[in-house]
């Protein structure tokens, strides 16, 4: 944890949350679409024109020198290690291996730029979302693109307006997406042959900009509450988690990742103010990673987000800064706050058998803190040094709730952490250390359960707790 002082004349700087790849490291363009792990631990990662792997070390173009320049969107890798590609008006794919590209004809209306989605891989077909529109597979056996399943052909008044922005990929195998129409909002199953439509009361949700399919269902982000529902039932959410904004109202195609490293119970997805995780064990939603003024990592600006074989969080943006890469297994650094009139330069730290942290302030007495980093109290030590309030240089925990405080300029105290009372302990110091008036490198050790080591100046001193002392006890 990292005390931050709450003087403005010593602001400290935080170290950088992520790595940032940019074009001085080999991407091709700063803006990155979509991201994918492959077979191998290659990162495949696509910008506005066109893929790379990365191996590592290094960015690698992928592609013959004629590949179409628009923005690939989507990428996925198939059971046979084909790597596809998706973007507005085409799709291609690559055989393992090859850098040359296939582009495949689309069955899709004349004129419009479409864009798909990878769905899901089953034994006889990959499925693709095509924004909008409807359903579509590529069926393996004939090695054919299949005609559209269009949602305007089982309802006449949906139409491109934007409005079908999630699919998820139902338990039992079925496609189930929302048309967000304030007029006539509609539920829309797809069972692989047949689409069915039913209406469901949109002033409980607002706009719908979400779905992920869980444990116990589906988790659905709306702009006026987030919660789990039954698979195809808006009506009666099993579980309400939020009635924030959470998702935004921004109108970026959603993603979301399901981490299997290091929590393989955890989705992230980014939302409003950053990106959020939702444990289907705990059924707890949470901020994973709050947007700043270095980055936003909110739905407006996240495209894409991918893990590694190492657990990291790999996020591609659309803002020109890069692509960003994010270690949870490094440590976060967590500003602790006390009342700014309380809390000073931090000195000295330690910490008790119960996880409470103090924090000693150039002249500004000690600050409490629990084991979440929440503010407990302050201790104000009611004596003097040069003329100067008492500068807690060292402190230690020695038991019984007390703290052992060397000064700046090497007085002892004892501070009875239950009632706040402070003893002055320095007369028990032998009168050649109390010669030096400064000790500013001074230090506390623990040598045993009741002796202490002190350093001041060229001095050593070992103070050790006595039954029989008529001192203030130890």
């Amino acid at each position: 944890m990292l005390l931050v002082s709450g003087c403005p004349s010593y602001a400290q700087v935080a170290p950088p949350r992520f790595k940032i790849f940019q074009t001085k490291d080999g991407l091709e363009l700063n803006s990155v679409y979509s991201i994918a792990q492959g077979s191998g631990g290659y990162m495949w990662l696509g910008s506005g024109i066109g893929i790379q792997r990365f191996n590592g070390y290094r960015f690698e173009k992928w592609n013959d020198g004629v590949q179409p320049s628009r923005a690939a969107y989507d990428i996925y890798e198939d059971a046979e290690h084909r790597i596809w590609v998706s973007n507005p008006g085409s799709l291609y794919r690559f055989q393992p291996g090859s850098k040359t590209y296939e582009l495949l004809t689309f069955p899709a209306p004349k004129n419009y730029s479409y864009r798909l989605e990878f769905l899901k891989e089953d034994q006889s077909n990959i499925w693709f979302y095509v924004h909008n529109i409807g359903f579509s597979c590529y069926e393996k056996e004939s090695g054919k693109l299949k005609s559209l399943i269009r949602f305007d052909s089982v309802y006449k008044h949906i139409r491109n307006q934007n409005q079908l922005q999630s699919v998820a990929v139902l338990h039992n195998g079925n496609f189930w997406t929302i048309n967000n129409n304030d007029a006539e909002p509609l539920s829309i199953n797809f069972d692989g042959k047949t689409l069915s439509v039913k209406s469901f009361q949109i002033n409980h949700w607002g706009e719908i900009k979400g779905m992920i399919p869980v444990k116990q269902g589906v988790l659905v982000l709306g702009t006026k509450q987030t919660a789990v529902c039954k698979e195809g039932n808006l009506d009666s959410p099993l579980l309400v988690l939020s009635k924030n904004n959470i998702p935004g109202n921004h109108n970026r195609w959603f993603t979301y990742i399901r981490t299997n490293v290091k929590d393989p119970n955890a989705i992230l997805f980014p939302g409003n103010d950053g990106i959020y995780q939702f444990n289907e064990s705990t059924l707890k939603l949470d901020l994973y990673l709050k947007s700043d003024i270095s980055e936003n990592v909110s739905r407006q600006m996240v495209f894409a987000l991918s893990e590694d074989a190492n657990g990291n969080i790999w996020i591609g943006k659309d803002v020109g800064n890069g692509l960003l890469l994010f270690n949870p297994n490094k440590s976060v650094f967590k500003q602790l706050n006390a009342p700014p009139e309380r809390f000073s330069i931090v000195y000295s730290m330690c910490s008790d058998p119960d996880g409470n942290i103090y924090a000693g302030n150039f002249e500004m007495g000690i600050n409490q803190f629990n084991k979440e980093g929440n503010w407990l109290r302050h201790f104000e030590i009611p004596f003097t040094e040069l003329n100067q309030p008492i500068s807690p240089r060292s402190i230690h925990y020695v038991g019984k709730n007390c703290l052992l405080i060397k000064s700046l300029t090497g007085k002892l105290f004892l501070l009875h952490t239950k009632s706040g009372k402070v003893d002055d302990i320095t007369p028990i110091l032998p009168l050649s250390t109390l010669l030096n008036p400064v000790s500013f490198d001074g230090n506390i050790e623990a040598v045993s359960e009741n002796k202490w080591l002190i350093t001041k100046g060229q001095h050593l001193i070992s103070l050790e707790e006595k039954k029989e002392s008529s001192l203030p006890p130890l």
